[in-house]
């Protein structure tokens, strides 16, 4: 008889860009573009992440989701920050969807277990010739996996 074990979810996943890029499929969320390299992983250089509803349109670092029904949430958040190739994000700057006339693909969401399992499996790592280029003590070195706070 084989025996199953059920391993629970992370009630909490790590808010961080690297975990954006796996949540969103290393895919700009306006235009679909998979950036990849020749060996055929996701170009992490070409890809960045982007607050849909910009920073410069928070009122004390919270904001309004159109796509929620107005639901308010910090402007650094799950629910506003989604993977834009740079030339969608540099075209997108400070300006709403509306605005650009952009659209998402997908609309950015705290990751389910679903998803959280989905990330474990093809995530990325930042490659380690990055690393070799920063001192050692480097606020940069967290840029990657570290933390972001809501603004």
């Amino acid at each position: 008889m084989v025996r199953i074990k059920y391993v629970k979810a992370p009630k909490r996943i790590r808010f961080s860009r690297k975990n954006i890029l796996a949540r969103d499929a290393y895919t700009c969320q306006y235009c679909g573009l998979t950036p990849r390299r020749k060996s055929g992983n996701p170009d992490l250089e070409a890809l960045t992440i982007d607050h849909v509803i910009p920073r410069s349109h928070a009122v004390n670092g919270w904001v309004r989701l159109p796509w929620r029904k107005g639901k308010k949430v910090r402007v650094t958040s799950w629910d506003n920050i989604l993977t834009a190739c740079e030339p969608c994000n540099t075209l997108k700057a400070d300006r709403s969807l509306r605005e650009v006339g952009f659209r998402m693909k997908r609309q950015p969401k705290p990751p389910t277990s679903v998803d959280v399992a989905w990330m474990a499996l093809f995530r990325y790592e930042i490659p380690t010739e990055w690393q070799d280029y920063l001192p050692e003590n480097s606020p940069w070195k967290q840029y990657w996996d570290g933390e972001l706070l809501p603004i």
